[in-house]
């Protein structure tokens, strides 16, 4: 991969993070923010546990201490964490179980990301990114919010941004 293919990921994975925040912000409307952030976090681990699985199926081993290692320890612990995020998400429509797969997405994401191209490279990126998005999450009033038109002044603001992202890739 080039290195800007490495920023166009860190982007994705930001955008990611504005769809995530906003469905989170749902859920805290529907529920409380406690809720919200427990379904969340349970859909993280759900989906960390299937990641693990799937590497130590495919022999890529999981680098974690016994009985974490173990395939079949590994796969009773993501439908744990399935079974669970879908019993936490039952007052909620069901979509809303996915929004912890984005921060999945990110941490993994950051554990490939950093070592190739530096963090503050991959933070900035992740940031245009998530500033982008959000741009579209909230002009469209995405999962019933309130809507905030896009204006020049913030789209100037992402600007910058990405002004700032190009000057981190070209300085390092």
């Amino acid at each position: 991969m080039t290195e800007w293919a490495y920023l166009a990921l860190a982007f994705a994975l930001g955008t990611g993070t504005a769809v995530q925040l906003q469905m989170i912000a749902a859920m805290g409307q529907a529920l409380n923010p406690q809720s919200a952030a427990w379904i969340s976090a349970n859909g993280s681990y759900a989906g960390v546990a299937v990641a693990l699985g799937f590497a130590l199926i495919v022999g890529e081993g999981s680098g974690l201490p016994t009985p974490l290692d173990e395939t079949a320890v590994m796969a009773v612990a993501a439908i744990l964490g399935i079974v669970l995020l879908f019993r936490l998400a039952r007052s909620v429509p069901l979509y809303f179980a996915g929004t912890g797969l984005f921060a999945t997405a990110g941490l993994i994401g950051s554990a490939f990301l950093v070592p190739r191209i530096g963090v503050a490279v991959v933070f900035a990126a992740f940031t245009l990114g998530t500033l982008s998005a959000t741009l579209i999450v909230d002009h469209i009033g995405a999962f019933d919010s309130e809507r905030r038109r896009v204006t020049t002044e913030r789209v100037v603001g992402v600007g910058f941004v990405a002004a700032g992202t190009i000057l981190m890739r070209t300085a390092g």
